[in-house]
């Protein structure tokens, strides 16, 4: 707030969205305005995946992910068999894992927000937006995700066990024909997704009594429409695609004034495709962008309308 002096500011100025004030004005806000849901990026409970780790770290602890009653749970972690707390950044042995899980605080403190949102008293519905690559320890830029490498088949299966016992079927969650929605960001890059997805929905879907109804962030610029895994998006029931962001710092002759002409030619490129494959397309809405101050003032700016 103090760095980046802003054109537009908040109606309620600097605000903490995790004060219980801040959380009721937001959905009353979204309530009035007429919004459905709200989607939230979400990374899990807290654990992910090691990447990037130096493998010689030393192992804080032990940890359990089901409790007694089977249902999955945050970590529950003992070293020399007495309760530790979970430290950010550090690394948990899991029975029958090759790897070891690491905590990452800041998906735990949103996970946790999740559920106070949840609870808020006449609140828009919630919906998750799974984000996939930053619990595997992949971040932008880097390419595809390789959901069947080591323990992510794992990691997966207990995130959205944990979604289902603890969010899906939440009054407050939002669905669609009874089926609680769930985006998957950057769903593009996904590669080796289909059984590990497959698997994991499989037990959301017997745990929950009924299929989710899978949003997937697919559209994008590249590559052609028809190189997109469609047969693997039917494999695994995606419902719709949409693109979460179709901002693109390497065309920067699109992202101008110009900027709704040609994002509108990209999902009118998909709609045909997706038809074919019994897929809706989600619309994208966008009121500019301009990320130059966070990432650099080279970065070319759309203009807010």
């Amino acid at each position: 707030w103090e760095v980046f002096p802003r054109t537009f500011e908040p109606s309620m100025g600097m605000y903490n969205s995790s004060e219980n004030f801040v959380m009721e004005t937001h959905h009353r806000q979204g309530r009035e305005a007429c919004i459905q849901f709200f989607a939230t990026s979400w990374g899990g409970d807290g654990s992910r995946s090691p990447k990037g780790v130096d493998p010689n770290q030393e192992v804080s602890g032990a940890c359990e992910l089901v409790d007694e009653n089977g249902a999955h749970i945050a970590p529950k972690c003992t070293r020399d068999g007495k309760p530790i707390e979970l430290q950010r950044g550090h690394t948990y042995r899991i029975e029958g894992w090759d790897e070891p899980l690491q905590w990452w605080t800041p998906s735990n403190e949103i996970d946790e927000a999740l559920k106070r949102n949840l609870n808020v008293d006449g609140g828009v519905p919630m919906v998750l937006m799974y984000e996939i690559r930053d619990i595997l320890g992949v971040g932008e830029n880097q390419g595809q995700v390789d959901l069947s490498a080591g323990d992510n088949p794992k990691i997966l299966k207990h995130h959205l066990l944990y979604a289902a016992d603890h969010h899906f079927m939440h009054p407050n969650y939002f669905r669609i024909n009874g089926c609680p929605v769930l985006f998957l960001y950057t769903l593009r890059d996904f590669h080796h997704f289909v059984e590990p997805l497959r698997a994991a929905f499989r037990a959301v879907e017997e745990r929950i009594g009924t299929k989710l109804y899978v949003i997937g962030d697919v559209i994008w610029w590249n590559p052609p429409v028809d190189m997109f895994p469609w047969d693997g998006y039917k494999a695994i029931n995606v419902s719709a695609i949409t693109a979460y962001n179709l901002y693109d710092a390497a065309q920067p002759e699109k992202m101008t004034g110009a900027f709704p002409w040609y994002s509108a030619g990209v999902y009118a490129s998909f709609t045909p495709l997706a038809a074919k494959h019994g897929i809706q397309v989600v619309p994208y809405v966008s009121p500019g962008y301009d990320d130059s101050k966070m990432r650099g003032l080279e970065r070319c700016v759309i203009p807010r309308h």
